[in-house]
């Protein structure tokens, strides 16, 4: 697609977006959830701006969420494959240019500021990530001036009647790598460009300095966002591990992502505020997590294995037989999805950065699926005259792929277990002493923690 006409309306973009939307958050993300909807204008140009961990993700977090069509920015070395700019152009993503670039690239720019301008008039979204690059740590760091002194000059020689309005959102993902976990898309409210009218007739680069901490200040609360950098470890452990005590504090049957995400908020606010007031205590509370951390590495075991203390021999039963009798849908589904799989496992191995891994998976995965679905179909229609099989086994090969993955990750889970008795009966002490460190680690946290998650949760 031209950048000339990238704000225009696409029906293939339109017609294919809902099979990307569920793609994006039904099938790669297995649970995704959405809080503000109510947040977000209607008939207001919008600057859509998030926290920035996961490469290529975050800007689709947003576009598969909020309606229409809206153009992104992203820098441009982004765009250097051909392969990444026909996927980014589908996309309405416009190159930026720094002066990292070169400054023939800078002077490109005048087109971009004309056509965000324009697609301002237009009353028409732009996305844009503030902090100017990506990062794996979950802080929002420093944000840049360039989304300011864009909404600014398109304000100002528009003699602010445009009525833009910054729309913030944090994004939480359950693994930036992984596929099948969560993801959490969370708009705030927006903020007007007006409220600074007359701060930027006084002092534009003050306006712009007011406007890049009101931004930072919201994004914060959106996130989760660990402040501090010696105790971030530390404080990223406590988060997984309370994970899994959270429904015990509220009693609540079910929980959401928004509710974890409040839970987790409470829990860096109270390790910061613990780090703060007594670094002894904190000192100690990092080297038990640090120790508990390597022993389960070193004993591959998982951190939910450890709390469960006891797992029977019936229930490892029970597993072994489900593994059984699911075997052979197992394997149709793994071999028949193997080039699906593997492919993207490929294209994303030498990735320099991996906060790419994800965004390039996905989009070929996303790409190639179909195709292969479509060769495969063919020669199964080749191979066999059956009516009936040509029109199953399309349907069958995505259903079976996710069986084929969540038997595997049931598998993994099992093996776990295993090695979990077989622990607890040769190195009985060694086991017992894993499940008192973690007793230890939890006790330090909860009374800090558990009356504030249940009031927090139950209050809604």
């Amino acid at each position: 697609m031209p950048l000339r006409n990238i704000e225009r309306f696409s029906i293939r973009y339109e017609l294919l977006k809902p099979f990307f939307i569920f793609a994006f958050n039904r099938f790669w993300y297995r649970k995704t959830e959405v809080a503000g909807r109510e947040n977000i204008p209607k008939k207001v140009p919008l600057l859509l701006v998030s926290n920035h961990q996961n490469a290529l993700m975050d800007p689709l977090a947003l576009v598969f969420n909020v309606k229409g069509q809206p153009v992104f920015l992203a820098r441009s070395d982004i765009f250097k494959s051909r392969i990444y700019r026909i996927f980014l152009y589908f996309f309405k993503v416009m190159p930026i240019f720094r002066i990292r670039d070169g400054w023939d690239a800078v002077k490109q720019n005048d087109f971009i500021n004309k056509k965000v301008i324009d697609i301002f008039l237009k009353k028409k979204n732009i996305g844009i990530m503030p902090e100017g690059n990506h990062d794996k740590f979950k802080r929002l760091r420093p944000l840049k001036k360039g989304f300011a002194r864009m909404v600014f000059q398109a304000e100002e020689e528009n003699n602010f009647n445009l009525g833009i309005e910054i729309l913030p959102a944090g994004i939480d993902y359950g693994s930036f790598y992984n596929f099948r976990t969560t993801l959490f898309v969370n708009f705030g409210k927006p903020i007007k460009v007006s409220d600074f009218r007359e701060d930027y007739a006084e002092n534009p680069q003050r306006a712009m300095q007011l406007l890049v901490a009101r931004l930072s200040e919201e994004l914060k609360k959106l996130m989760i966002h660990i402040e501090s950098v010696e105790y971030y470890d530390t404080i990223l452990r406590l988060i997984d591990m309370f994970k899994l005590h959270i429904q015990e504090f509220t009693k609540k049957k079910k929980l959401t992502l928004a509710d974890k995400f409040r839970a987790d908020k409470i829990i860096v606010e109270e390790a910061e505020r613990l780090a703060g007031e007594n670094p002894l205590k904190m000192d100690g509370l990092r080297e038990r997590i640090s120790d508990y951390t390597e022993q389960l590495n070193q004993l591959k075991i998982r951190d939910w294995i450890v709390r469960k203390e006891i797992i029977t021999k019936g229930e490892i039963f029970i597993r072994i037989l489900t593994l059984l009798i699911f075997s052979p849908v197992f394997l149709y589904g793994f071999f028949n999805n193997l080039l699906a799989w593997f492919i993207p496992q490929l294209a994303s191995r030498k990735l320099e950065d991996p906060q790419f891994i994800s965004s390039i998976r996905f989009g070929v995965f996303f790409f190639l699926y179909p195709l292969l679905i479509v060769i495969q179909t063919l020669i199964v229609i080749i191979a066999f005259h059956q009516p009936w099989l040509w029109l199953a086994y399309p349907v069958s090969l995505p259903v079976s792929g996710l069986i084929a993955f969540h038997y595997y990750i049931f598998f993994r889970k099992t093996l776990g277990m295993m090695r979990w008795n077989k622990l607890r009966k040769k190195k009985k002490n060694q086991a017992l002493q894993l499940i008192h460190l973690r007793k230890e680690i939890i006790e330090i946290m909860r009374p800090l923690t558990e009356e504030k998650i249940r009031n927090t949760l139950i209050q809604g």
